[in-house]
């Protein structure tokens, strides 16, 4: 860990996205030198809250096998309403992806600085990677806008493996006009590795191209940016493209419901549905799905009161499923559990083993409200957890079972559960659901 300084960060620096257990600052370099020019970033993590929090760093070198790195920083204390600005957060001269994991209230700035000969020439904000920002295993991500200007204007291309074990990657490079540029390249990626393709244009022999688009896909989950650095200094980093899969004015980013087309459905159940006891802690919907009809997306709200914890390892807390007489060919869309010696969060995504973590907002005697999207356009699953309109947990996962719908058996959302599972899954007594609403999208 590099040099530590405490100040107020202005209302001019970047938006700080909320952290939810970890994010990762994708591009943290320390006096990195290509040609004549230096790079440096620079991190803010600033506390809204009336109280201390803390956080720890762990930097993972470009190029590298992440397994491999250092361990975390000893713990880092932000105080009530301030900032803890990290500079030399990479060894000297290098560069690489820097680990910040803390309280979920935290937020995260960052921005690129390139020098020349010392006086500063160019900026650019580094938005942090977080669980709701990587894209799925097998699934398509995109960057666009790289150029090359003979030797005015360079690209950079950095593909990101955020996952524990190696990945193995396509890239394919496009003009604006749609035509491939040379064949498509397979790569592989060491666990949690940052690869770097420095000036990635000239890499098929081409002085000058604009509008360069680049597809990337991996069999892990992962994430891709760029850099456009202009022989002057100015830089301008460049995040994935967005996609048009759902609206952002008047659709569920507006607060309002999904567009109704064709045989969209909402089911909806106002004031209280379960108020958990002993002997009666379970109430199950099946959805008026049509049969035979796929849907793209299922988006279920519904508000919880949390009371005490249970004894056991977990609380079963909610689920999507379709059900089948037959145990083997039962669907479990996703399943969320709350771990009660530490409220950590866990999205059960269907298969063995496959789990969506994150630290948890969850205390006792506090009231919820939860929005999980399960998305086959994104192929994802999100839990949003809010508490007085705040938002106090982002956790994604990858969405593992891709026919959404009534096949001759229901699907159905489920709450608590009767008696306990596995000797490890307690039913969530005392506990109050309460607002349901879900709407079926094809």
């Amino acid at each position: 860990m590099g040099t530590v300084s405490i100040g107020v960060v202005v209302a001019a620096l970047i938006a700080s996205p909320a952290l939810a257990g970890d994010v990762l600052v994708p591009l943290a370099a320390n006096q990195q030198t290509i040609g004549i020019t230096q790079y440096s970033t620079r991190i803010w993590v600033s506390n809204p809250t009336s109280a201390p929090l803390t956080f720890t760093t762990r930097f993972y070198a470009a190029g590298s096998n992440g397994l491999q790195a250092p361990p975390a920083s000893s713990p880092l204390t932000v105080g009530a309403g301030a900032s803890l600005v990290l500079v030399n957060a990479a060894p000297a001269g290098g560069t690489g992806m820097l680990g910040i994991n803390g309280a979920a209230a935290l937020g995260v700035g960052a921005r690129m600085e390139a020098s020349i000969g010392g006086q500063s020439v160019g900026l650019t904000e580094i938005p942090a990677i977080t669980a709701a920002d990587s894209f799925a295993a097998n699934t398509v991500g995109q960057i666009s806008g790289l150029e090359r200007i003979a030797s005015a204007s360079l690209s950079d291309l950095y593909l990101f493996n955020l996952e524990t074990k190696a990945t193995t990657c396509s890239l394919k490079l496009f003009q604006a006009g749609g035509s491939q540029l040379a064949t498509t390249a397979t790569v592989i990626l060491q666990p949690l590795q940052r690869r770097d393709f420095i000036d990635t244009i000239n890499g098929f022999s081409i002085a000058s191209l604009t509008d360069v688009r680049v597809q990337a896909t991996c069999d892990k989950r992962f994430w891709l940016a760029g850099l456009v650095r202009r022989a002057a200094g100015e830089l301008a980093f460049v995040g994935p493209a967005a996609t048009l899969a759902a609206s952002v004015l008047g659709g569920t980013g507006g607060g309002t419901d999904p567009p109704q087309t064709g045989d969209a459905v909402t089911f909806s159940v106002p004031g209280v549905f379960l108020n958990a006891v002993a002997g009666n802690s379970y109430k199950t919907y099946n959805l008026p799905a049509k049969q035979g009809q796929a849907y793209r997306s299922a988006v279920v709200e519904f508000d919880l009161g949390v009371r005490t914890f249970p004894n056991g390892l977990f609380t079963g807390v909610h689920s999507l499923r379709r059900a089948h007489p037959s145990r083997s060919s039962r669907i479990l869309y996703y399943g969320l559990q709350i771990v009660n010696a530490n409220s950590k969060t866990t999205l059960d995504l269907g298969e063995d083993e496959v789990l969506a973590r994150g630290p948890g907002p969850w205390q006792e005697f506090h009231a919820y409200h939860l929005k999980i999207s399960y998305d086959l356009i994104a192929r994802r699953v999100t839990l949003e957890v809010l508490e007085g309109g705040i938002r106090k947990q982002l956790l994604a996962g990858q969405a593992l079972h891709f026919d959404l719908s009534n096949d001759g058996h229901p699907l159905s959302v489920d709450f608590g559960q009767n008696g306990i599972a596995d000797g490890a899954y307690y039913p969530p007594i005392g506990w109050q659901y309460s607002n349901l609403k879900v709407v079926l999208t094809p």
